[in-house]
Parts: structure tokens; sequence; C-alpha cells
């Protein structure tokens, strides 16, 4: 299996991951696809979308298909590198329902800090969990 990034088809990457990230809306117009396809198939097998809120922030969604082959260093030092390296963003954001148990998992393990916990924000009306990763505390990455 080679794996590569592509920003290619974005409408195809964010429908691809919509579903998968509990959307039940439309992505903002500006937020950014960056998927990972398996060369060999053709097939997407994670999506991570990029939503720049302020010039000092970004929100960030993974979606995957489900299987955890696709985050390798090299995969996650581009999608982190895209981010903290070519956008410049200094932190990065992710909110996950307080529920969600697995993904709030794969969010500490790729090095997100949990910030706080706010009340009613998801579609749903669960509480979700902020997390945040600092450009400077992003293992996936090297300045240099």
């Amino acid at each position: 299996m080679t794996l590569a990034l592509t920003f290619e088809d974005q409408d195809a990457l964010k429908a691809w991951a919509a579903p998968r990230c509990d959307l039940h809306a439309a992505w903002p117009e500006s937020a950014e696809a960056i998927g990972v396809i398996d060369s060999d198939t053709g097939k997407i097998r994670a999506v991570m979308i990029m939503v720049q809120t302020y010039s000092t922030t970004c929100d960030l969604h993974f979606a995957s298909d489900g299987s955890r082959g696709w985050a390798t260093r090299n995969i996650l030092g581009g999608l982190f590198g895209y981010v903290f390296l070519v956008r410049k963003v200094p932190q990065a954001h992710a909110i996950v329902g307080a529920d969600n148990i697995a993904c709030q998992a794969m969010n500490i393990k790729l090095g997100f800090e949990i910030e706080a916990r706010l009340r009613g924000v998801m579609d749903d009306n669960e509480d979700g969990i902020l997390f945040t990763m600092h450009r400077d505390r992003c293992a996936w990455i090297k300045e240099n």
C-alpha cells in the first residue's frame, strides 16, 4: 500500500468526510480538504478538513475509513506540516463529542491537549470537548 496526500476534487473529499464527521450541514465555503489516498487502489483512506477561523487558529476535522494504517508518521507530518508550516497557523482546535471516546483518544495520541468542555455545542446538543495543538508542541513537524 502506497499512501499519498491530495487536494484534488475538494467537493468529493468533503462529501466523503461529512458523514464520518457527523456533519449535518455543508462545510463552510472556506474549508479545505486534504485527502489521504491509497495510490494503488485510488481509494480514500482519510480526510482532514481545515477551517481557518482566524489568522491565529483553525478548526481541524478528521475522518477515516476506520482503519489505522493511514496514520503514518509521513502522512501526519504532511497534514500537520500543511497547517502549521505552509498555512502558518500557530494553533489548531478540534471539538469532539463528549461521548466519542475513540475520537478523543485519537486526538490525544496525535498530540492534542484537552482545553475545555463546551456545553451543548454539538448538533445533537451534546457537550463537546475542545482540543488544542500548538505548532511549537506538534511532534509531527520540524520547523528547521
